[in-house]
């Protein structure tokens, strides 16, 4: 197979400014989101499931692009509960762990 055209050189090609990989409105949106997640984790010291290890992640119990930061949809888990919870969604809807 044999080219048409050759190819171009990188001097030749222009130089475009790469894209935001966060957009700036998302940026602010997790800052705030960084802020109340360590408040929550505070507020809750154990489990909401198994109650026995401090949590260390945040569940959203409902989609988190609308619900980011409203805490009232938020669980504090720890990892093998957010595993068990994020891995049987039939069982999790049952329970009341995922609403939407």
């Amino acid at each position: 197979m044999k080219r048409r055209k050759p190819l171009k050189s990188r001097e030749t090609l222009k130089s475009f400014k790469a894209l935001n990989k966060v957009s700036k409105k998302l940026k602010a949106e997790l800052d705030v989101y960084s802020k109340l997640r360590v408040q929550f984790l505070a507020q809750h010291p154990t489990c909401e499931i198994c109650g026995n290890v401090p949590p260390n992640q945040i569940h959203h119990k409902a989609r988190r692009g609308p619900n980011l930061n409203r805490t009232e949809t938020w669980m504090a888990l720890c990892f093998n509960c957010h595993r068990k919870v994020e891995e049987n969604g039939k069982w999790a809807r049952e329970m009341g762990y995922i609403t939407a």
